[in-house]
Parts: structure tokens; sequence; C-alpha cells
């Protein structure tokens, strides 16, 4: 099937299906989408990915099963990119993904003219991302992450990073990239993160966000001209204060990551963790002592930060 067929059998027979939408799609062995192979030129696809339907209340067990050599690459993008093109209230789990390529490069330099781009979604909410393993990936856009551009109260736990690079070439002049999905306003232009660019929380403060998360990657922002948040974890945080323990961003995971250490690069507020975390106090749930606490535990960054004006001297 091509992958427009696909994406429509998906959307007719699972997600907008009476029968079926919302019972739980089971991978029963490995899927090749084939839109790249290892002789494909660099930074091209043989076949374009049409991003699956949006789904939501459902879930994707992949059993530990792979998504093989998965690939987009465009001028620009319409909407959010990804597996799905988008994630609400719903569970994706189990899942290893084996040869990603999202590659988006525009000559606009308006934010609104761009999307959240990452392997799994360019945007999730209100979900679960559980036990996920990621390698060979390759992703580019101006909001973009391992795993999904923008997440909003939702969990990422026990994911295994091994040979991530998420990066930028666009420059960002006018105001920031994603906004039709972040809709907030920071000063920052660009967001990048080894799993996440943008993340908010602004639900309960009890909810972890990512646990258990460990990922070899290289964050590099190539533009100029903008202000760009960049971490090994997430590039912008922005929540009313939540737990986040074991986070790991390492020398090495797997056979991928060889014996270079993970950088981040080229940004105008750089994290090994976070590019950027805010805090904020919220009044949704009256007055909660831990409201506004942020805690981080059990965590570590083995890697490299260089100076936001090169990609190549370390800071």
């Amino acid at each position: 099937a091509t992958p427009e067929n696909l994406a429509q059998m998906l959307e007719t027979n699972w997600i907008k299906s009476v029968t079926y939408k919302g019972v739980t799609l089971e991978l029963a062995t490995n899927i090749d989408l084939g839109e790249y192979s290892a002789t494909t030129e660099e930074g091209k696809c043989d076949v374009n990915h049409v991003p699956f339907p949006a789904i939501d209340s459902t879930m994707l067990n992949g059993n530990g099963k792979y998504i093989k050599n998965l690939c987009y690459v465009a001028s620009d993008a319409k909407e959010p990119v990804g597996l799905f093109k988008s994630v609400n209230r719903s569970t994706i789990k189990n899942v290893k993904f084996d040869g990603v390529r999202i590659i988006v490069s525009g000559e606009s330099t308006k934010g609104d003219a761009y999307h959240p781009v990452g392997a799994i979604a360019g945007v999730v909410t209100y979900s679960l991302v559980d036990s996920i393993g990621i390698t060979n990936a390759v992703i580019q856009g101006p909001v973009a992450g391992g795993l999904a551009g923008y997440v909003r109260n939702s969990t990422l736990s026990n994911v295994v990073g091994d040979g991530v690079a998420v990066s930028n070439t666009v420059a960002i002049t006018e105001g920031y990239a994603g906004s039709a999905e972040l809709k907030s306003e920071t000063g920052y232009n660009v967001f990048l993160g080894g799993l996440v660019g943008f993340v908010v929380r602004d639900t309960s403060e009890d909810d972890n966000t990512f646990i258990n998360d460990s990922i070899w990657v290289d964050v590099r922002d190539e533009a100029q001209g903008h202000k760009s948040a960049l971490g090994g974890i997430a590039g912008f945080v922005k929540t009313v204060g939540n737990t986040n323990e074991n986070l790991q961003v390492v020398k090495a995971v797997g056979a991928q990551s060889g014996v270079l250490p993970s950088r981040i690069s080229g940004g105008s507020s750089m994290g090994g963790l976070f590019g950027v975390l805010t805090v904020f106090k919220s009044n949704a749930f009256g007055a909660n002592a831990n409201t506004g606490k942020f805690v981080l535990s059990n965590s570590k960054f083995s890697g490299k930060i260089y100076d936001a004006s090169s990609t190549d001297v370390i800071a």
C-alpha cells in the first residue's frame, strides 16, 4: 500500500470506523513503510509519508514491533507531521522506530508558516507515550522533537533514543514557529528538543511529564536572527509544576551512539535537559501548596553544550 492508501485505510477502518473506533490497534509484525532506504539520497525520500489522520481516545500497542523507514521531506508543512498528525487522549506504547527522516526547510521567515514535527506525531495532548524506542532519526524543523514537536498535559515514559538528531535551518523573524498549535508567546521563536520541542502542563501538577527517559541526541539550531530554546529532553517547558525523574541525556545508550557525546548547539538558551523552564502558578485547583513547584530528580546530562554563535565552539 502507498502511504496515502495506508492513511486512508486507517481512517476508514479504524479512526472513523463505527465498529472499531476506539479499539486498540495491535501490531502483530514489524512494519517497513519503505519511504526511504540506505541508498536514498541524503535529505530526500523515495516516497513522501502522508501523516496518518489524528487519533482521539484510542490506543496503539506496538507489542515491541518496529516501524521502519518513515520519511517526510518538504519545503513547508501545512499541518503537524509525524507518523500521525496528532494524538489526543490516547496511548501509544511498546513501539520501536528505526529510521525516521522528517525534514521541513522553508523559505518563509514567518512563524505561523510552520507546524510541529516529530516521529510519533506533530502534536500530542492529554496522552500517554510509554516504552518507545527510536533509532537512526533525523528530525528537522523550527518546532521539532524526536517524538513530538508539541506536547501538552501528557506523559512520556520509558523512552530510549539512540542516534537522534534534531535540528533547524529556518530563520524565524516574525512571530514564533508552531503558533497555530502552541498559542503561547514566550519571546522565543524556535523550539528544539531531543524528545519534544515545546511542552506545556497547565493541569494537575501531580502528573509526570517525563519519567525514565534516556537518549543520545544531537540538537542544533543552524539558523540565525531569532531566539531559540534547545534542550536534550525538551526545548521549552512551561508548567504549573510537576515531578520529572530518571532522565538521562548520555554519551551512549546503544550501538548507534558510538563514542561521541550528546551535544546541544546554536541556541539562544540551551540546557542539557531543558533549554528554558518556566514554572507558573495556576488557580485551576484552588489553593495548593505544590502549585508552582517543579521537581527534577536522579537525572543527568553527559554531553557538551556549544556556543550559541557557533555549532562547533564549546560554550
